[in-house]
């Protein structure tokens, strides 16, 4: 197996680097994604609302982000000989 450090909010490049690792490899079994974060921020503050910029780093983070290598790497895994 290999490492391969990315920002998986920046899409493309985390597509980009993907390929280039099954690439290298010649094929994918398994990918682990352990990105993750969080805000620490009221839904009501004494100023205002929540911020949703803030709320929407977090989305990107840990919902789309991993969503994304997550169907990009079920794609590679596809193209897999069959195991029994």
């Amino acid at each position: 197996g290999t490492f391969h450090e990315v920002d998986i909010t920046d899409f493309d490049g985390t597509e980009s680097v993907l390929n280039q690792a099954v690439e290298g490899l010649g094929g994918l079994h398994i990918a682990v994604t352990t990105a993750g974060g969080g805000i620490a921020e009221r839904t009501i503050k004494k100023d205002g609302p929540h911020g949703l910029d803030s709320f929407r780093k977090s989305i990107d983070l840990n919902l789309i982000g991993t969503f994304n290598i997550s169907r990009i790497a079920a794609w590679h895994m596809s193209k897999n000989d069959p195991v029994d």
